[in-house]
């Protein structure tokens, strides 16, 4: 009955006119947005970097910033946490087709070093030498901390 008589007020009631349009939020650019946040994470207070990471990539960071989550981890010395972080970026990464994906899985390789676990380092550097983007001194960065 409710329903009803709400269905009957709203086709008796002449269309109102519609709402303004609410004013969009201004948007921080992608790069402004990742390039405050890796400012934070290896600032003097890393801890700041790893909050404004997290909640980043709740609201929709993706890859950018788990890489900041990790490196924030890293600058704490959290080094497992930051390997993880590290390989969700490189795994986000690779299925959006990403090309950073390789750095990423470069810096979860050499933090799984930090972390004293060199299998899981091994792995991750084979991928990102595999994807055969790195170049230069990230290539030769990457070929070393392999071997």
């Amino acid at each position: 009955m409710l329903i009803l008589a709400a269905l009957a007020a709203v086709q008796a009631a002449p269309p109102a006119a519609p709402a303004p349009a609410a004013a969009p939020k201004p948007l921080v650019p992608l790069a402004d947005r990742y390039h405050g946040c890796v400012s934070l994470a290896t600032g003097n207070d890393p801890h700041a970097g790893e909050v404004d990471a997290a909640a980043w990539q709740l609201s929709g960071g993706k890859f950018f910033a788990r890489q900041c989550l990790g490196i924030a981890l890293a600058n704490q010395g959290k080094w497992q946490a930051a390997a993880q972080a590290f390989e969700g970026a490189a795994d986000e990464a690779e299925v959006a087709h990403d090309d950073r994906a390789s750095r990423y899985w470069s810096q979860a390789g050499n933090a799984w070093l930090a972390a004293g676990n060199p299998a899981k380092a091994r792995t991750a550097l084979d991928a990102a030498l595999a994807a055969g983007t790195l170049e230069g001194t990230e290539r030769g960065e990457a070929a070393f901390d392999r071997a």
